[in-house]
């Protein structure tokens, strides 16, 4: 029989994700026969035992997987470094269901076709960051030998291309669709990425990162970036407009738990579920938009994209770059010393942002009515009609009108509704 010390070194070495060295021997004529000579014979109901107890705990356990990489890179990965590689890695697991498989199974041809099954859903230009990403926590958490060779069975791949500007109708369906639904955390979601935000910004935010005004009305956002462990250094500042104060005071009731360091958007299943005090990770932030996308059957979205579209809507509207920024979690001082030295208060900047967005981004999609109360010159209804419709930005607007006013026309009377 073997020893016991044996039979635990083979349970040590497959809990860690390595194949264990069984020593299993059979007759050769018959493998499933006992040998008649050979070191460490189990025979019979005995050796089918081990190797039954080895096949199931060598199944591969993400969670086991992801705490291994996560322990093995910790002093030399950002922890949102980490969680880029571990948050990639759970979505190729999962769909490629690859906890049904052992060690041995994903180290040779099996591993390497599920690896190219998971490729075929993904952009081309998109492989080699996956391939890194997944690779990395492969390599650092399960022991196993990655099975794909980036240039060998990939060969040349094209370079990523950067994204687009979605039109203004398909954000503003998404908006519509929000509109309706009647679930505060879904609606605060789209809104926050409304502001142009990351899902890693809205996944760290925390609720002492929100300012109030003396009656404890929301009024604004600041989270410096390194404290929150954001991608970047750079903080998130951007202005509460009414509806966002308004989902944020909503919420606060509705959630289970506003403690000051836990998050504003916390875990939450797709059942519903919320788990207070726990990060909501980028695969599960992305399953949440897949559900909203089919709930009100959506065009294709990513959160990127509402990026792009917010960087863009704010450039149409005169929206300084630092303001900008700020808004968006980016670098405020750009590039250039003019950048650089133009550095504004923060009250400036929420003053900025107020004034240019007064209802958010999003608010610019909504059709705006000017209604002629005295009769106006062609050319004023004009330009009024430019401003609104994001053809000319506030700076713009502000000189051609005291322009127009400098030439002593009639006063501008069109009543504009607030949103």
């Amino acid at each position: 029989m073997q020893s016991e010390e044996g039979t635990t070194r083979i349970r040590d070495s497959v809990a860690v994700g390595q194949t264990a060295p069984l020593e299993v021997h059979g007759n050769e004529n018959n493998p499933n026969e006992p040998a008649n000579t050979g070191t460490q014979h189990l025979g019979g109901q005995g050796e089918r035992a081990i190797h039954d107890e080895h096949k199931v705990s060598s199944m591969v356990k993400i969670e086991i997987v992801v705490e291994r990489f996560r322990t093995n890179t910790r002093l030399r990965l950002k922890e949102s470094v980490q969680r880029q590689y571990t948050s990639k890695f759970r979505v190729f697991a999962k769909k490629v269901d690859l906890e049904k498989y052992d060690s041995r199974q994903l180290a040779g041809a099996k591993g390497k076709a599920l690896l190219m099954k998971y490729l075929e859903g993904v952009p081309k230009p998109s492989w080699r960051n996956s391939v890194n990403l997944i690779k990395g926590v492969w390599t650092y958490g399960t022991n196993i030998a990655f099975p794909l060779d980036l240039k060998r069975d990939l060969g040349k791949l094209p370079h990523v291309q950067r994204g687009q500007t979605p039109s203004d109708d398909v954000i503003k369906t998404w908006n519509e669709a929000m509109k309706h639904d009647p679930d505060t955390y879904s609606r605060l979601r789209w809104h926050l990425f409304g502001m142009g935000l990351r899902p890693s910004h809205l996944a760290r935010l925390k609720w002492r990162n929100i300012q109030y005004d003396p009656t404890g009305k929301p009024t604004s956002i600041y989270a410096d970036g390194s404290k929150e462990n954001f991608k970047t250094r750079s903080p998130v500042a951007f202005r509460l407009h009414p509806i966002l104060s308004d989902l944020i005071s909503k919420w606060a009731k509705e959630s289970p738990d506003t403690y000051p360091e836990h998050f504003i958007i916390p875990w939450r299943a797709l059942d519903g579920t919320l788990t207070p005090g726990r990060e909501l990770e980028l695969y599960q932030s992305f399953n949440l938009w897949v559900q909203t996308r089919n709930k009100w059957k959506l065009p294709n979205l990513r959160p990127r994209d509402v990026r792009h579209w917010v960087s863009t809507t704010a450039r149409k509207h005169g929206l300084s770059k630092q303001a900008t920024a700020y808004m968006q979690g980016h670098d405020s001082a750009g590039d250039g010393m003019r950048n650089y030295y133009d550095n504004p208060e923060l009250t400036d900047i929420y003053d900025e942002q107020g004034a240019i967005f007064p209802g958010g981004p999003l608010a610019t999609l909504d059709p705006i009515e000017v209604r002629v109360i005295e009769g106006l010159p062609d050319d004023v209804i004009d330009l009024v009609r430019a401003y609104m419709e994001g053809r000319t930005g506030t700076m713009e607007f502000a000189t051609k009108m005291e322009l127009l006013r400098s030439r002593q026309m009639k006063p501008l009377s069109a009543e504009i509704p607030s949103k």
